[in-house]
């Protein structure tokens, strides 16, 4: 099983880290991400629930619905399709909270790599590498202008 939690504090508002995140279709800005693309929109909002964005990041493709979407505050997903991993996915969660002038951004996801046996290392692998690529978007975010 893996378990990524990245806890950051950006020195930017909650709706700017907010909007960062979740303007989905400009997530090739990111490092480490090629691109990514609202396939459909939200209910209410382009990038929010009910929305299913694929983020591809060198061979990984996700596929991944919003299933929460507090402006400013919280946005929820769940992978429903990966590959070349098959991915099983238990939580995606980013909470912001204002602190210190600043954003804290928590951030959660977890599941398991859906292969026998290999899929115990590969686990470990991919926990390291989201771990690292959660963070690198988060402090790409604390150096964007306003």
């Amino acid at each position: 099983m893996f378990r990524v939690e990245v806890s950051e504090l950006i020195q930017r508002s909650p709706e700017f880290v907010f909007n960062a995140l979740t303007d989905h279709d400009n997530y090739g800005q990111f490092p480490g991400v090629d691109s990514g693309q609202v396939l459909e929109p939200g209910m209410q909002d382009r990038n929010g629930a009910g929305a299913l964005r694929v983020v591809k990041a060198g061979p990984l493709v996700l596929h991944e619905r919003i299933t929460g979407f507090e402006p400013g505050k919280l946005m929820t997903y769940h992978i429903e399709r990966a590959r070349p991993l098959p991915v099983v996915h238990d939580v995606g969660e980013i909470r912001l909270s204002a602190e210190a002038g600043g954003t804290r951004v928590n951030w959660l996801s977890a599941g398991r790599i859906a292969i026998p046996v290999l899929g115990l290392v590969i686990d470990k692998v991919f926990e390291r590498q989201v771990h690292k690529a959660f963070s690198a978007m988060l402090r790409y975010i604390g150096r964007m202008p306003e």
